[in-house]
């Protein structure tokens, strides 16, 4: 969405008449998250103490209240998600690390025949001479 159709979005929804309460949830659900914060801005009161209540806190606290449950729903979405991907990842690295130990075990039995061999040459030489 470029900067225009947002801006026009944001006007609209904050136009939106708030009766029937049914239409004006379903219009603010149906809106992406940007639009509503960017509505919210546009219903920040522009009074005073002494000018009387705000007008428009009870649309923005409604808003509020609808965006938050939103955000709520994506957090713990992505919190699952999260902890999906850790499991995963301990899996696959214990996977690793056995398969590391695995080769670190043969490299050390490889050394060993190795040295051993090294050892039967000089005793073989020793007796040669």
């Amino acid at each position: 969405m470029n900067t225009e159709e947002l801006q026009k979005s944001i006007i609209q929804l904050a136009e939106f008449p708030p009766t029937p309460e049914a239409d004006w949830v379903a219009k603010i659900n149906a809106s992406p998250t940007e639009v509503i914060v960017g509505a919210i801005l546009q219903w920040v009161g522009r009074v005073g103490v002494t000018m009387g209540p705000d007008p428009l806190s009870s649309r923005r606290e409604a808003a509020q209240a609808l965006l938050h449950a939103r955000l709520s729903t994506q957090i713990s979405d992505a919190a699952t998600r999260l902890h999906a991907t850790i499991g995963t990842y301990q899996q696959q690295s214990t996977r690793q690390t056995e398969s590391m130990l695995r080769l670190t075990w043969v490299i050390a039995v490889l050394t060993g025949i190795m040295l051993f061999a090294v050892v039967v040459q000089i005793v073989l030489v020793l007796r040669a001479k």
